[in-house]
């Protein structure tokens, strides 16, 4: 059942989460290593599911938007959409992900601010429980990346075997690097040092075995 504090979190996250969903096809430090991993049933030819989901709840927050604006007789926002001749299909081709997230809490926030002037009462609870079952739907399809990848170097301060590479926090960020013993945070040249020094480690021990 759809609660009040279901639908709060599920309208606010909701551009984000189309916003991610569109970085897992793009190329980068963010689009080669998903913040989101896919479901346990993805089929590798199903590539593409992530883009046909995130224009799909863009579609569906436009559709409602448009819905409230038509009720209360006012102007929907004006985003851009890509449409066949029946219905809004989700965004243009090639969308970059900050520019999906504009448009789509531009129409989040135009029905979390216009939604409570409609009268009907049913229509609201509709425009409610379809937006949080469209977020929790694809909330649980793409679940966050489990756990950070641990790294074979050792830490700068602590000279600990415990450095990992923690994948970006939203898309278009950058890939971090943290010591998971003493926490430090290590920058991607000090990683790649870190990585250098062990290899020459490993090599010189090698060495004193032989």
């Amino acid at each position: 059942m759809t609660t009040p504090s279901a639908y709060l979190v599920a309208i606010r996250r909701l551009p984000d989460l189309i916003a991610e969903l569109r970085t897992q096809t793009m190329p980068g430090a963010a689009g080669d290593r998903e913040r989101r991993a896919p479901g346990p049933h993805r089929a590798a030819a199903a590539r593409l599911a992530p883009i046909c989901d995130a224009d799909d709840a863009y579609a569906r927050l436009h559709d409602h938007a448009h819905a409230i604006a038509d009720i209360l007789d006012t102007r929907p926002p004006r985003v851009p959409v890509y449409r066949n001749h029946a219905r809004v299909l989700g965004l243009p081709a090639n969308t970059k992900a900050d520019v999906a997230r504009r448009h789509a809490r531009t129409l989040a926030r135009f029905i979390a601010h216009q939604l409570p002037m409609v009268a009907d009462a049913d229509l609201i609870f509709d425009i409610q429980d379809d937006i949080t079952r469209t977020y929790g739907r694809l909330d649980r399809r793409y679940p966050d990346t489990p756990s950070p990848e641990r790294i074979d170097a050792r830490c700068g301060r602590c000279h600990k075997l415990t450095l990992h590479q923690h994948p970006p926090e939203k898309p278009g960020d950058d890939q971090t690097y943290r010591c998971a013993s003493c926490h430090k945070w290590h920058t991607e040249t000090e990683t790649i040092e870190r990585r250098a020094a062990r290899q020459r480690e490993l090599r010189a021990r090698k060495k004193r075995a032989r």
